[in-house]
């Protein structure tokens, strides 16, 4: 299918639990209805225990917790996908880590890997910390469980069912670019512009990849050690700015670390809202001109506000690195409570 293999595990268990217990219900709700209620049940469980985790990767500022709780991305996007269990292991593995358990802080990024890929790109930031400070035996615990887990789940699904286990990647390295793209918006103003799948996927990972190494030269240059959440907010943005797939729902892997790196209530609610938007437009925008659906120019407006707020954050976090403003959870909390081992 074309999600990792956990993802497609939790649907079909989700699945297996819908039907057996349909027959409960079936006078009061469709079969579809019925899954989807339990699925977003089993979601909102874990849900509210990512809150409880990033209460404690709060420290002394828990009410910045309400600007994960009440983000306008949440009430859109809490159940268009199943991405919160990605969310929730990749909490988790930053909370273990932040209590010096590195193994199990390691197996949780490979187990959220195994439900989307990116909770693995968390690693680059404890990298970062790791070359900074020469401590590079929590990095391989971390490592090593990330690389144990992901192996153990993926190993013998992609020997039992190669097709099925390989569908995820064959898909992503041949389908073209989504509608809320940075390519899509170019496709859309320069319609004669040639960008095939091939090349979309070569410049979207050289592009990615030059970033990272950027902000791993940023991250070893500045003065102050860098918390670990900014560095797995720029890591991200990097990330889905080039990516060629931006589903709505993505925009919730940065909530998180957003809220961790610069609790600026203001700009995060701002961004949250208009970024709820690029939905309820792309969809209207899908709907056809000659619907009455929005035009491609509407889209667009939509992209730009929701890349620039995601930006603007990113900018501030940049300036918060260098020193340029005042760091309020570093104030707050005298320490960056995500680092754990990697602390100095």
């Amino acid at each position: 299918m074309e999600y990792p293999v956990l993802a497609g595990l939790f649907q079909g268990f989700e699945g297996w639990l819908a039907r057996t217990t349909y027959p409960l219900v079936s006078w009061a709700v469709a079969d579809a209805g019925w899954y989807f209620a339990l699925t977003a049940l089993t979601m909102a469980i874990m849900w509210v225990a990512t809150l409880r985790m990033v209460g404690e990767l709060l420290g002394n500022r828990l009410w910045d917790g309400l600007l994960v709780a009440a983000s306008p991305l949440v009430i859109m996007h809490g159940f268009t996908n199943w991405d919160i269990p990605s969310i929730t292991l990749a909490v988790a593995a930053l909370l273990a880590v932040s209590k010096r358990k590195n193994w199990l802080g390691g197996i949780l990024i490979g187990l959220g890997f195994a439900f989307k890929m990116w909770p693995l790109f968390m690693l680059g930031a404890f990298l970062v910390l790791a070359i900074r400070d020469r401590r590079f035996v929590p990095f391989f615990r971390l490592l090593g469980g990330a690389v144990c887990a992901a192996a153990v789940v993926n190993i013998p699904i992609a020997l039992l069912y190669p097709d099925a286990w390989y569908e995820f990647f064959r898909l992503n390295s041949t389908r073209g670019w989504e509608w809320t793209t940075l390519y899509a918006m170019i496709a859309r103003n320069v319609p004669n512009l040639p960008m095939s799948a091939e090349f979309v996927n070569v410049f979207s990972l050289v592009g990615f990849l030059a970033l990272c190494v950027g902000i791993l030269i940023f991250g070893l240059r500045t003065q102050r050690t860098p918390r670990v959440a900014e560095l797995v907010f720029l890591i991200l943005v990097a990330f889905l700015m080039l990516n060629k797939v931006w589903s709505p729902q993505y925009s919730l892997w940065l909530l998180v670390p957003a809220v961790l790196a610069l609790p600026n209530w203001r700009l995060i609610f701002t961004w949250g809202f208009f970024d709820a938007l690029v939905w309820p437009i792309l969809m209207l925008h899908m709907h056809g001109v000659e619907n009455k659906g929005l035009p491609g120019e509407m889209l667009d407006l939509a992209i730009c506000l929701r890349d620039g707020f995601i930006l603007a954050i990113a900018v501030l976090v940049i300036r918060q690195m260098l020193g340029k403003s005042r760091d309020k959870v570093l104030a707050d909390n005298g320490t960056d409570l995500l680092a754990g081992d990697f602390a100095k």
